[in-house]
């Protein structure tokens, strides 16, 4: 792709400013310099590594515009015609509007389906993490987990509050393994409500199970579902059995 097309892509953000910021030190960055990533070869190490910074922030951004427009997408197709007729068809409108998602980003069914929740929660029920994700501020393969994790915070009086200190946190200096990141937000979930982590708690322990089918000759499968800790020791176990 050349530094010109890359340039327009960027410019054809919502953002008319063209500004992006910069991802670890708050920098504002113009677009151009985003988009203008020169070739590997001839750089050296601190260059290579702003290039990887500002990557990472322009991928922020175009997946910001992603849920953004999966979002918009619903509020035409879906909420408008939200209580009539329509809605109680066998193909509902939110089957069609991920369909026409699913085929113009190459995805799946599923997957679109899963990326338009994933937009109307950023939208609905944590618009300023959103806004983080504009803003290059959060790398976007945390987003899915930020959303799985806040996902009963849905009509709580303390969604907005929820939002806000997850953000607040994200801003500060520093990287987010994922298991850091889980913990963030689980402890500012349990400082403004601590039922809704023990209700997160219940219902996964509620989904654990370990269904079974039968395969072709003399085989079959098993799928469990369990605590880390449990699978750890039931791999392990099956390890020793398969030697």
């Amino acid at each position: 792709m050349t530094s010109e097309v890359r340039i327009c892509i960027i410019r054809g953000l919502s953002d008319p400013s063209g500004k992006v910021v910069h991802m670890f030190e708050g920098i504002a960055v113009g677009a151009d310099e985003v988009a203008d990533i020169g070739p590997a070869e001839s750089a050296l190490p601190d260059e290579l590594l702003r290039h990887a910074e500002r990557a990472v922030t322009g991928q922020s951004r175009l997946e910001w515009e992603r849920y953004t427009a999966a979002a918009q997408l619903h509020r035409l197709l879906v909420e408008s015609l939200a209580d009539t007729p329509v809605a109680m068809r066998a193909v509902d409108p939110f089957s069609v509007c991920a369909a026409q998602l699913a085929a113009a980003q190459q995805m799946t069914q599923q997957g679109a389906e899963h990326h338009l929740t994933r937009a109307l929660a950023l939208r609905d029920r944590i618009p300023m993490v959103n806004q983080l994700l504009k803003e290059g501020l959060i790398a976007a393969h945390h987003i899915a987990a930020i959303i799985s994790r806040t996902d009963l915070i849905e009509g709580s009086e303390f969604m907005a509050d929820i939002d806000r200190d997850i953000a607040e946190a994200l801003r500060r200096p520093g990287s987010w393994s994922k298991n850091r990141l889980r913990d963030m937000v689980d402890a500012t979930i349990f400082r403004r409500d601590p039922n809704l982590v023990r209700e997160n708690r219940d219902d996964a322990t509620k989904r654990r199970g370990a269904p079974k089918r039968r395969g072709p000759s003399v085989t079959g499968g098993v799928q469990s579902t369990a605590g880390n800790s449990q699978v750890r020791v039931v791999e392990m176990h099956c390890r020793r059995a398969a030697v």
